[in-house]
């Protein structure tokens, strides 16, 4: 699946959610902006799908899309240097899937709270590379306004406004 299609497709999907969400009278507000989703919810409180998650407490998530089904799935979880932390083997089917990792290195040794970055390499059964799409989602904690430009921390994690999707109160 090209960017262009998983486009279309995450619109397709939005449209359903929103006319779902019509139709059974619940308060929330949806948004998107490419490949990110934003849905706001009755309480006010509102999730925000982007790239990168916060290892906070041992845990950090996200959600990835292949554009066709894999033969083969990496999942490679990067610290903020680039180093690789962690590997595992994914899901193989087309569409989106969950990862959750507990924040443990490929030794076992649990990592720092922090960011951390999911690669997905995805190869169909002749070799040929398969489209894929990460996100996350997380809570804006405090916004540090005392550099040359205004970051959002997220846990222990600092994102500089240009690497932001979406944002959500």
């Amino acid at each position: 699946m090209t960017d262009g299609e998983f486009q279309a497709l995450c619109e397709r999907v939005l449209r359903s959610i929103e006319d779902g969400l019509d139709r059974c009278g619940a308060d929330v507000e949806t948004s998107r902006q490419g490949p990110v989703l934003e849905l706001e919810f009755d309480d006010g409180s509102k999730m925000v799908v982007n790239g990168n998650a916060p290892l906070i407490g041992g845990s950090a998530s996200w959600t990835y899309n292949l554009g066709g089904p894999a033969a083969t799935t990496e999942l490679r979880v990067t610290d903020t240097n680039g180093k690789t932390v962690f590997n595992a083997t994914g899901e193989m089917g087309a569409g989106n899937h969950s990862f959750v990792w507990n924040g443990k290195d490929n030794g076992g040794n649990q990592l720092s709270d922090g960011a951390y970055k999911l690669t997905v390499t995805a190869t169909d059964a002749a070799g040929g590379k398969i489209d894929s799409n990460v996100a996350s989602a997380a809570t804006v904690t405090q916004i540090d306004m005392t550099g040359s430009a205004p970051r959002l921390i997220i846990g222990t994690m600092e994102i500089d406004l240009a690497d932001i999707a979406a944002i959500a109160n």
